[in-house]
């Protein structure tokens, strides 16, 4: 992309920095999605044998899963800041790097990332277009209306994990295998993130109308 990739490149690493730091509210839950990411590339990465890179994610993996045995709910210690903008930024430097390499192309990590990335875009467009302040902290992504709604903490964290496997993990899988199609299952990724963000939008109307 010439001279603007540099640019896209740097607000992509700070978006995905500070929407992973976003999105841990809940106990579990950017546990929960590291993992997913992590345990995904690894497969991917340990199969066209590039095993630096996929040990890498096998430490991120193993390190989020001790991590998470503290972390569920009622969490015992937590992520912060420290935690979460850390992983935020090593994805964006993962995804830029293995595109760059041809190993994964950012297209699927944009996929696996859609359900953090997904919330905290279509809620950052929500609030500015209610021209509330969006760059003060708030509780109104779409998991902590589920929260407020009454699902758990770890109900949360299970249904991260499901949305993740039943449905991120097939479509990062077509989009990787089938490269030609890799546009249409980004698409349609964020289209199913945005049709759960309106029914928790919903949801969550009726519950406190």
């Amino acid at each position: 992309m010439g001279n603007i990739g540099y640019y896209l490149g740097i607000l992509f690493l700070v978006w995905l920095t500070n929407l992973y730091n976003f999105m841990d509210g809940t106990d579990g839950f950017a546990g929960v999605q590291t993992i997913c990411v992590s345990v995904f590339c690894f497969f991917l990465l340990y199969l066209s044998n590039n095993t630096s890179l996929s040990i890498i994610m096998l430490c991120l993996a193993s390190s989020s899963i001790g991590f998470l045995y503290w972390n569920w709910a009622p969490a015992k210690i937590f992520m912060g800041d420290v935690g979460s903008c850390t992983i935020g930024f090593l994805f964006g430097v993962f995804s830029i790097y293995t595109e760059n390499e041809g190993v994964i192309s950012i297209i699927v990590w944009t996929i696996l990332l859609a359900p953090f990335i997904g919330d905290t875009t279509l809620t950052l467009i929500k609030r500015i277009s209610n021209n509330e302040k969006w760059y003060q902290a708030h509780n109104t992504h779409a998991y902590q209306k589920l929260h407020q709604c009454g699902v758990s903490h770890d109900e949360l964290a299970l249904k991260l994990f499901l949305v993740n496997i039943l449905l991120i993990w097939p479509l990062a899988y077509f989009a990787h295998t089938y490269q030609n199609y890799s546009l249409f299952m980004l698409i349609l990724s964020y289209i199913l993130m945005a049709a759960i963000w309106l029914l928790i939008q919903v949801k969550h109307k009726e519950i406190t109308q």
